[in-house]
């Protein structure tokens, strides 16, 4: 049997990996633009107690920026493949809609409101839920806002082939060659 010194040991051990997996203020982070472009060395500055979102800021010269970030964003962005901090399937549902640049969308169970996921679970569930050729998907938004959805995604699910093809069509159209079927 193990003593108790022991036991004490490994339970401030485990609540110390834990500690290490927040985000607290203070902390360095990546924040994605409201171009769509990831950006790093934001600073986590608080969290707003009535809507739950963090707040971060950044110096850029002699301006202060300031931005309110879905928590569930702030994990799916700067903790994805160790993060052991779980929203649940419907949260993870809707963000991956808000990315989505096709009329295709994924839809919420009432299984899904039970489920609890990390930010890599939700990513390969959400991966194996959304897949679809999207070259040869309708298109419902404009070449702006389709590179910003993008952006979104790459940012928060991770980057795959035909997202980088299709992000790249709508950059330069002429650098995607699309195969007829």
């Amino acid at each position: 049997m193990p003593s108790t010194t022991t036991q004490v040991e490994a339970t401030e051990k485990s609540h110390a990996e834990k500690e290490l997996d927040l985000i607290k203020v203070g902390d360095s982070i990546k924040v994605l633009r409201s171009s769509g472009e990831q950006e790093e060395d934001w600073k986590v500055e608080g969290f707003n107690r009535e809507t739950g979102n963090t707040i971060v800021r950044k110096s850029e010269g002699n301006k202060v920026l300031e931005k309110e970030i879905p928590q569930i964003e702030l994990y799916a962005m700067n903790k994805p493949e160790e993060e052991t901090r779980k929203f649940s399937l419907n949260e993870w549902v809707n963000l991956w809609n808000s990315t989505e640049v096709t009329v295709n969308r994924i839809i919420s169970t009432k299984e899904d409101a039970k489920m609890m996921l990390t930010p890599h679970e939700a990513r390969q569930l959400l991966r194996e839920r959304g897949k679809v050729d999207m070259l040869r998907t309708a298109l419902n938004k404009s070449d702006a806002a389709a590179i910003k959805a993008l952006q979104r995604r790459i940012a928060f699910f991770g980057e795959v082939d035909s997202e980088r093809a299709l992000l790249r069509f709508y950059k330069d159209p002429k650098s995607v060659q699309v195969q007829k079927p």
